[in-house]
């Protein structure tokens, strides 16, 4: 075993360890979706207007695709990113948060995981908000259109992954691989 493999082993972070910023993120991901559905039981129990439920509390954590509603609600930005509707949304998501996530935190180190998955949610806010407003078929919609879920932090978590790491092995026991990306495709000219 070399010297980098050593380094990089003694610096791996723990499940359980302090400031582990992959259990953080998942972690705001479970607790906001269970005080929200809460809140939606509740509203449900007490047999209020479930219209009520979704104008008066979920509106306020997900992203308008309306520049004019989504300035008066500035911490959408944040929150939108972390909100989830159904429990399926949330289970697919955190568990590619958690594979891709555990591998560039292996890889990369603790600190990195972070910024990349808030950066890819702003990316992802970007793109959508300016999507309603430049392609005419969306704009009779942009009123009502909202967006929310960590689908796009996800996919940059994903994305950062495969691009720092292509030749990683999920399952280095089995013998099958991907192609690597080092290989030609063409072979040489005689």
């Amino acid at each position: 075993m070399s010297v980098l493999q050593d380094k990089r082993r003694s610096k791996r972070m723990l499940l359980g360890q302090d400031g582990n910023a992959l259990v953080n993120l998942v972690a705001i991901n479970v607790i906001l979706f269970a005080i929200l559905k809460f809140l939606f039981l509740v509203y449900k129990v007490t047999e209020l207007n479930m219209d009520a439920y979704y104008r008066s509390i979920f509106n306020w954590f997900i992203l308008p695709a309306d520049i004019s509603t989504l300035a008066t609600r500035p911490w959408v930005v944040l929150t939108y990113m972390f909100t989830h509707e159904s429990v399926f949304q949330l289970i697919g998501n955190m568990l590619w948060l958690w594979v891709f996530g555990f591998i560039l935190q292996d890889m990369m180190g603790n600190r990195k995981l972070t910024p990349i998955y808030l950066y890819g949610g702003l990316t992802g806010m970007f793109f959508y908000v300016l999507s309603y407003h430049i392609f005419p078929q969306l704009q009779p919609s942009l009123p009502f259109a909202a967006f929310w879920g960590a689908n796009a932090s996800v996919m940059a978590v994903a994305v950062a992954t495969t691009t720092l790491t292509p030749d990683y092995r999920i399952f280095p026991m089995i013998n099958v691989t991907l192609p690597s990306s080092r290989l030609n495709a063409f072979p040489p000219a005689a």
